[in-house]
This record gives C-alpha cells, structure tokens and sequence, in this order.
C-alpha cells in the first residue's frame, strides 16, 4: 500500500490548501537546505490555475504537452528524437518576465539565489536530476537574465555585453529591488512519510468510492430489529471485488476479537480505490477506506464510521499471517 500512495510526493502541495504542511514559512537564504521542490512556494498551484501556474507547470514537466505553442516543432516527415528536445524553453523564460509580478522576479532570480548559496545545500541533492534542479539549470541558460532585465530593469544593462559579464550586471542592478520582490514569499514544510501520505489521500474525493460500497454493505446487512442473525459478508467481499475502480479489499475477521458483554462485534472491510489521474502524467491516485460494520446480537447490523487508512489491509494480512 505504501507504494500506491507514492504519488508525485511534493507536486500537490497546494491541492486544496496546506494541511499536508508541517508549516508555512517566510522564505529567506537560510530556507535554500529545506527547498526541495518548486511547488513548495505557495504561490504556486497544482493542477494550474493561472498563467503563471501553467509555464511553471510546462518547466516542471517539459516532456508532457500542456500547450502546444510552447515547443518548436520540427518540418513535416522529421522523426522526432523526444517531445523535451522540442521544448521553447526561452519563449516560456520570457513570458514568466512578462507577467511583471513579484512572483515572477522571484521564479527567474531563484536559480541565482542557490547558485550564490550553493554551500547551503546537501551536495547529493544540488547535483541529481530533479525537476528543480532542471529548472535552476534552465531559467540562466535560456534567458533568465534577459527576462529580468527586459520586464524589470528597462534594459537597464545593454544586451551586447558578454553572457557572464551581462548577468553580473544585471544581478547587480536588481539589488535595489530584489528585497521588495521576494520580501513577501512563502514556503510549505511537508509532513513527513505517513502523515504527509494521508493528508494526499484526503484531497482526493471519497463521495463515489463510498456510495457504492455502502450501497453493497447496505445490500446485505440484516437491520431489522426482531431478527439477529448473521450477514454474509463473503458476498459482500465478492460485490466489492466487482466494482471496476476497486484495486484490492478486505476484511479483519481472521483477527480474534474479544467478545463484549452485550455480544456487541464489529468488523472492518477495507478497500482500495483508484479514485482519478493525475492532471498532467495520468499517473493513478487511490484513496483507502475502512469501513465499520457494528453487529448487534438483537437489532442487527449498522455501519458505525468510516473513514480512511494508509495500510489497513497489509496489516491485517500480516496479522493473518501471523496467526495461521
């Protein structure tokens, strides 16, 4: 089950607000060692909600075609390589310029903030292959300095001056305005490992997985006051097993339980759920619930909660195992 909640760990930061965030700090240089991932920044949005979003959204994820303008196709019968290679990455460097915002500043003067603090970070991280490392790498190569100067100095630097010499001096000409730009900047400390797993999960819309499974749950529980009873809940597992968006489910019956003095038990059926895609790589999101069937020596059976669970059903498999 973990592995199925491994899903795009830091791009949905900002999906439905922060409660998947430890924290919400100012940005500052002392930040740069807790900055992992660009959509750490809560300005920014996943799925994309604005024109900035979306060239962000383009840098982040280069080889899916968000918009077709954004790349330079090559002529008619010319075999394409891979989509990135095509990539206009110096249009999209231009029009985060263009927006003239402080969060655009902010995005195109980034990479020169790490690279003047690059100590700061952990060496192994500053030098994999990460999205965030492709776009610190990116935004100088492809024009960074350009855009700052162009939408934020005038052309205050003149544009004939060698590629180093050039940043340098615009570097040094935003001095007078980078406090004002970056000043109100804001960045998310995730939750770590399960916590942080669940809170994802709970983004995701239960409404559906639930109907269906309470309507099965409901189909054969015994809830008429005279009669007690038993349910069949081997048919209740088969129904579930039916369902087309179901990955896997199950029940704790094969744990021992301790009987009440009202002859009161419970018993939980777990389930799986591919509940949509992911905006950009259609990559599959699941949710898992836990749904709690209390059954009643005289009045029968009701469902008691229902909620969510990260490893419910390979932990009862384990203790399953265990007691075989």
């Amino acid at each position: 089950m973990k592995r199925i909640l491994l899903f795009f760990l830091l791009t949905n930061l900002t999906l439905g607000g922060y409660s998947q965030c430890k924290s919400i700090k100012p940005f500052s240089i002392q930040s740069i060692p807790l900055i992992h991932d660009i959509y750490q920044f809560t300005f920014l949005h996943y799925p994309p909600e604005n024109k900035l979003d979306s060239l962000i959204c383009m840098m982040h994820y280069p080889m899916y075609v968000l918009d077709s303008s954004y790349y330079r196709w090559p002529e008619p019968g010319v075999k394409i390589r891979s989509v990135i290679d095509y990539f206009n990455w110096t249009k999209v460097i231009d029009e985060i310029g263009q927006q003239r915002t402080a969060e655009a500043f902010f995005l195109l003067y980034l990479p020169y903030i790490f690279a003047e603090n690059q100590q700061l970070r952990n060496m192994h991280e500053a030098d994999d292959l990460s999205p965030l490392n492709a776009m610190l790498s990116a935004i100088p190569y492809y024009g960074g300095a350009k855009a700052l100067n162009t939408y934020y100095l005038n052309n205050k630097v003149k544009a004939h001056l060698p590629t180093k010499q050039f940043e340098a001096e615009v570097l040094k000409a935003t001095q007078s305005i980078r406090n004002n730009y970056t000043k109100n900047i804001s960045f998310c400390i995730p939750l770590d490992g399960e916590d942080y797993s669940l809170e994802l999960m709970k983004k995701e819309k239960p409404q559906v997985c639930d109907s269906v499974i309470l309507s099965i749950i409901h189909k054969y529980i015994n809830k008429k006051h005279n009669l007690n009873g038993s349910y069949s809940l081997d048919s209740i597992l088969i129904d579930v097993y039916q369902l087309p968006n179901i990955i896997d489910a199950e029940t704790d019956q094969c744990v021992p339980q301790m009987a009440s003095a009202d002859g009161v038990s419970t018993t939980r059926l777990g389930v799986i759920y591919h509940s949509s895609d992911d905006f950009i790589t259609k990559q599959k999101k699941y949710i898992s619930r836990v749904y709690t069937i209390t059954s009643h020596p005289e009045k029968g059976q009701t469902i008691s909660d229902v909620t969510y669970s990260l490893n419910f059903i390979a932990n009862i498999r384990n203790q399953c195992n265990e007691n075989d």
